[in-house]
């Protein structure tokens, strides 16, 4: 990579849109999964509020562009975030 790549790369990865999407999922699914790992509830369902942040804006994201793709991701986001519940 040359300078120029490296830029946009920190660029885009500290972007807010960035933050708001994949960011929270991925932060989100990482404090679920050690909270139960760890067997500690609250941590879970922590990381389960975070996910339902990150996977809101994600499919709004999504919804801009194209309606049945916004459906699909929500009812996948949402089966994500039942058996993490379960």
């Amino acid at each position: 990579m040359d300078t120029d790549d490296r830029a946009y790369a920190k660029q885009d990865f500290t972007s807010s849109h960035f933050i708001y999407t994949i960011g929270f999922l991925m932060i989100g699914q990482f404090v679920s999964s050690v909270g139960n790992i760890l067997g500690l509830n609250f941590i879970k369902y922590i990381g389960i509020v975070i996910l339902i942040v990150g996977s809101v804006t994600c499919t709004l994201d999504v919804w801009k562009k194209s309606k049945i793709k916004g459906a699909l991701v929500r009812v996948l986001f949402s089966v994500a975030i039942y058996f993490l519940i379960v």
